[in-house]
């Protein structure tokens, strides 16, 4: 598995601590583009020297494999990294630079190489760095409209349909950052008394374009699933694209698929 799929389930903002030519302390901030893509920033930190050097990277599929392009200190110039194994990148142009990423369920390291004295390769600066929070969205300035369309997070609005919905969906969910799991079939449940009546699909089908739009427009990805046909899903996604939820999509599931199944067909969309 790429890094690129693993560092997809994990954003947010992370520190910690690196070595290098001085020892520093690291912030990375891991970011979701609508385009499958994924955003970098990365700030290593001197309490004697303040920043010592910051960069700004892009992650994603590019020319069959995957790519990072990488700027830094505010440079207009780029250098451009291709994936080897998992997680190795080597630079594409005349530099010598190599960048290793690698990730753990709780710490991420970033490492980069470039030649020694005798040309040879080495590794020069590492940081390992531990999440602290998701990101966070900002709120509307006071008297703002409301956005016409609620632009949900990566991998946005998700509807799960088939065997192992419910499993999949918590697995899926413990390895986002904040994800919001919502279960159609609850809210016929939560209508009690001695004069209640089966589910209506009507009233649940209303109740689940309300409470997803809730959550996405507080910028919570979602991820639905519960024991509807699958007509009722496809329903569910054309009146959530209605009313300005996206992107929303269907995932079916198949005998035996797992969360990382569904990940690669997230992130490959």
């Amino acid at each position: 598995m790429s890094v690129l799929d693993r560092l997809a389930m994990a954003t947010g903002v992370y520190w910690g601590e690196g070595t290098g030519p001085q020892d520093f302390v690291a912030r990375v901030v891991i970011g979701a583009d609508d385009d499958g893509s994924l955003t970098l920033e990365y700030e290593a930190w001197s309490a004697v020297h303040g920043l010592l050097h910051v960069e700004a990277a892009r992650l994603g599929e590019a020319d069959g494999g995957v790519s990072l392009v990488s700027t830094s200190d505010g440079s207009e110039d780029t250098m451009v990294f291709r994936e080897g194994e998992p997680g190795v990148f080597g630079s594409t142009g005349p530099e010598r630079v190599g960048l290793v990423i690698t990730c753990q369920d709780d710490a991420l390291t970033f490492a980069w190489w470039w030649p020694d004295d005798g040309g040879g390769l080495q590794e020069r600066s590492r940081a390992t760095v531990h999440p602290m929070r998701p990101n966070l969205a900002a709120p509307r300035l006071p008297g703002a409209p409301a956005a016409p369309r609620a632009q949900v997070p990566w991998p946005g609005v998700v509807l799960l349909c088939g065997p192992g919905a419910g499993v999949v969906a918590q697995r899926l969910a413990q390895r986002l950052a904040h994800v919001a799991v919502v279960r159609t079939d609850l809210f016929d449940k939560a209508v009690v008394g001695t004069a209640s009546a089966p589910g209506d699909p009507a009233l649940r089908h209303s109740i689940a374009v309300a409470v997803v739009r809730g959550y996405a427009g507080a910028g919570h990805p979602v991820i639905v699933h519960g024991s509807m046909p699958r007509a009722d899903h496809e329903l569910l996604v054309s009146d959530l694209a209605a009313a300005g939820v996206a992107p929303v999509q269907l995932v079916d599931l198949g005998e035996g698929q797992d969360y990382d199944d569904v990940a690669r067909t997230l992130i490959g969309q």
